[in-house]
């Protein structure tokens, strides 16, 4: 299982011309990250921690994942997604 997770200021729909070939190997999620294109708005304080950021955005994919019931997976990220996959 292959999840892609999208760079800063995109959304899922970057993967649109990558998902047919990576579909012939893999089953395949592009999802938003929190607070990007079809995802719920988080509300942040007015500190704007950037630590604080990445510990949402990992736990905004922690959570979907949990609630889709997946036990393990491989993360695809591009730039800001690759990040986010690391941390």
């Amino acid at each position: 299982m292959l999840v892609a997770l999208h760079g800063l200021g995109g959304s899922a729909g970057s993967w649109i011309h990558n998902l047919d070939s990576l579909a012939e190997e893999f089953e395949v999620y592009a999802i938003d990250l929190p607070g990007f294109a079809l995802s719920s708005r988080p509300t942040f304080d007015t500190t704007r921690d950037p630590a604080e950021l990445e510990e949402r955005m990992v736990a905004g994919v922690e959570a979907w994942r949990k609630a889709k019931g997946i036990e393990k997976f491989t993360l695809l990220g591009h730039s800001f997604g690759g990040y986010i996959s690391a941390a």
